[in-house]
């Protein structure tokens, strides 16, 4: 508890009205996807990392670190419930990633002029976020998971043999994470619509 007080309490002073409402929403959001990866489900198939881009696209840029804390929290969580493994950091690199590429892909999405746009945007972020993660969790798989020998053969043997379950995680990172992505743009067209959101907010979003 303390370290959490010691992390949340400058950090708070920090955040923007925005971002302190965002904040609980992305907890829970995230602490709901590590639920469902405790639970029986196909491999590769949670909508787990595709929240994790999420977060990072609700709080854009000027909170990187945050967004890629968050995430790789509730994977840690979900770890203690499955159970720890060789190639966990790599993994939790493949997922801070995750967070920085949504975060990145930010405002530029959000400043396209069409759901459509930013839908693509979503979908060209959350690829790239998944093929990232492919590569950086199967070269720790490779380097310490002890089942490919550390030869370029092994190399290339250890990506041919995981890209069924390539397959897998990229269809659901591109279905969620522009899925999500898309309804949180709308949400938000919505708020300018009704003029509840303010200039500060709109700001914050960098527009």
């Amino acid at each position: 508890m303390n370290m959490l007080r010691k992390f949340f309490g400058p950090l708070n002073s920090q955040l923007t009205g925005r971002e302190k409402s965002l904040l609980p929403l992305a907890v829970v959001i995230l602490l709901l996807a590590a639920i469902l990866r405790t639970q029986p489900h196909i491999a590769n198939s949670t909508p787990f990392f595709a929240i994790a881009i999420l977060v990072g696209f609700l709080f854009g840029s000027q909170r990187v670190i945050l967004s890629a804390v968050l995430s790789v929290a509730a994977m840690f969580l979900a770890d203690l419930v499955i159970g720890f493994h060789p190639t966990m950091v790599f993994v939790y690199v493949g997922i801070a990633i995750a967070a920085l590429i949504g975060s990145l892909a930010s405002s530029p999405i959000q400043n396209q002029k069409s759901l459509f746009r930013k839908a693509l945007g979503a979908f060209v972020a959350s690829g790239l976020a998944s093929t990232v993660f492919f590569v950086v969790s199967n070269l720790g798989v490779w380097l310490v998971g002890g089942l490919y020998p550390k030869t370029v053969a092994g190399l290339v043997q250890c990506f041919v043999m995981a890209i069924p379950f390539f397959r897998n995680s990229l269809t659901t990172d591109l279905f969620f994470g522009t899925l999500f992505i898309s309804v949180a743009c709308v949400i938000r067209f919505s708020a300018i619509k009704s003029g509840t959101e303010s200039a500060t907010e709109r700001a914050s979003y960098g527009r």
